[in-house]
């Protein structure tokens, strides 16, 4: 969960997505379904503003994948894949102009931060997931996340094993707002 308040000199705030994950390496990604779980190392980060909010760009390598040892932050990038953060900062920048939607900016003027920079933003989205998980429905109302319930995290105060029948655009868009967003 990307959550509201991670902000960036308070001038701009997280888009309430998950945090997203690009893996390099040196295997075949065809490998790989969508969805798999893995082992990766996380070697950096980037902070792409995109249109006007802060969207996380965390760069990781498989723990598997032969480069692995070899890449531990992001600086080792350069070395063993020259090239590769120019072109990927470049195609997030970009790959928004085919749908008529500005260039994305970066803060910290487009510069990747470090393996430790990452594991920050790792650990605050997570401490703001805890807290969305585990708050009341009294709570729910009275803060500032989303209203929401789960069907999976069965000791959370949210649970409900029976989920409120949103469409997924009703849950995304907020439609109904006296219906609860689903976690």
């Amino acid at each position: 969960v990307r959550p509201s308040r991670i902000s960036l000199n308070n001038k701009y705030f997280g888009d309430n997505d998950p945090l997203d994950i690009c893996e390099i390496g040196s295997t075949n990604v065809s490998k790989h379904e969508i969805g798999d779980i893995k082992k990766v190392k996380i070697l950096g980060c980037l902070a792409m503003i995109d249109d006007g909010e802060l969207d996380w760009k965390l760069l990781s390598i498989d723990i598997n994948d032969k480069l692995s040892d070899k890449l531990n932050n992001i600086n080792d990038v350069d070395i063993y894949m020259p090239n590769l953060l120019n072109n990927l900062k470049n195609w997030f920048q970009n790959y928004k102009l085919p749908m008529n939607k500005p260039i994305n900016q970066f803060a910290f003027n487009g510069e990747w931060l470090n393996k430790d920079k990452a594991i920050e933003v790792i650990e605050e989205c997570h401490e703001r997931w805890k807290l969305l998980v585990s708050q009341t429905e009294n709570e729910n109302e009275t803060n500032d996340y989303p209203t929401a319930y789960n069907t999976t995290l069965i000791d959370t105060p949210l649970y409900n094993k029976e989920p409120i029948n949103l469409s997924l655009e009703d849950q995304f868009t907020g439609k109904d707002n006296n219906k609860p967003l689903e976690v």
